[in-house]
């Protein structure tokens, strides 16, 4: 028999940001125990990239679905969380907010490594081994499985990561967050955490501000995931590309992108007033309601008229 719905029950004063983080040890543990059994019993290199896929979605998928199970424990509903398909987004909009997002990102960052390489010029070649080892590891046709790990790839990048994330960073920990403190807090704090965790602060943060927004502009998660995964398919085309049309980047094509700052300032010029726009005109009030309660009580409302 299904629970009755409760008015203003909020599951985020129970949750805690301490249980993300012991469900992810959890998690990361089972998660590597089993990937190591695998690859001892497969014979295939840890360094492969097919196992790249494997971790992810071995780890990220049963903690958003914990997380998930954890609203369902204290009594609240996941569909609240998720909320419903948002009937009157506009996708070309949505996508050109992608767009202006992922400039606004690209452009910051060029600024940043402009910045950085004016006040360290050596440590461009450490940039880009850096770089190279991690493409190697994400590249599918460095694999020795390359169709299956194309494929898995293309999975983890397009859907598993845009779900799995939202649902941690946005459907969880944002609202927790805005429970415990308030919505600006819980937005800043959880956009900046994304953009540490993706080593990429200035880049994925103003990615995970926008999608925190969208959140609570749209009431449905569902809204932050396309956006998620459309920056995504954007931005990895690369990985899935064959080999034989892959470049790879030098430290001189580096120096001669990171030794012009302007690049970086035009793409500013150019994306982030759209991105600031958006942010102003949906930025929410300090104790705005969470997307949870406002399901919830749409829900109740509509209960209330049958």
């Amino acid at each position: 028999m299904p629970r009755p719905l409760l008015p203003g029950f909020n599951p985020f004063r129970q949750v805690t940001a301490r249980e993300v983080v012991y469900l992810y040890l959890l998690m990361a543990f089972l998660s590597g125990a089993g990937i190591n059994g695998l690859q001892q019993l497969t014979g295939l290199a840890a360094a492969d990239p097919f196992w790249t896929s494997i971790r992810y979605i071995s780890l990220m998928v049963p903690l958003a679905g914990g997380l998930l199970w954890r609203i369902e424990m204290t009594g609240g509903k996941r569909q609240f969380v998720l909320g419903k398909l948002p009937r009157r987004t506009r996708w070309s909009r949505l996508f050109g907010l992608t767009i202006a997002t992922l400039v606004t990102s690209l452009g910051s960052f060029m600024l940043f490594a402009y910045l950085w390489y004016s006040l360290n010029p050596d440590s461009i070649t450490k940039l880009v081994d850096g770089m190279t080892q991690l493409k190697s590891s994400l590249r599918p046709t460095d694999s020795v499985l390359p169709g299956i790990s194309r494929a898995l790839t293309f999975f983890t990048l397009i859907i598993a990561a845009p779900l799995t994330e939202e649902v941690i960073f946005r459907g969880i920990l944002l609202q927790r967050w805005a429970t415990k403190w308030n919505t600006p807090i819980a937005l800043l704090l959880t956009s900046a955490l994304f953009g540490i965790l993706h080593l990429n602060f200035i880049g994925a943060g103003i990615l995970g501000l926008v999608a925190g927004v969208l959140y609570y502009q749209t009431k449905s998660l569902w809204a932050p995931v396309a956006l998620h995964a459309i920056n995504n398919t954007i931005a990895s085309l690369s990985l899935v590309l064959p080999a034989n049309v892959q470049k790879t980047s030098t430290p001189e094509q580096f120096e001669q992108i990171f030794g012009q700052g302007w690049t970086g300032l035009i793409w500013l010029a150019v994306a982030l007033p759209w991105v600031v726009i958006f942010l102003r005109k949906n930025w929410p009030r300090k104790h705005a309601l969470i997307p949870y309660e406002l399901n919830q009580s749409a829900a109740v409302m509509t209960a209330d008229s049958v």
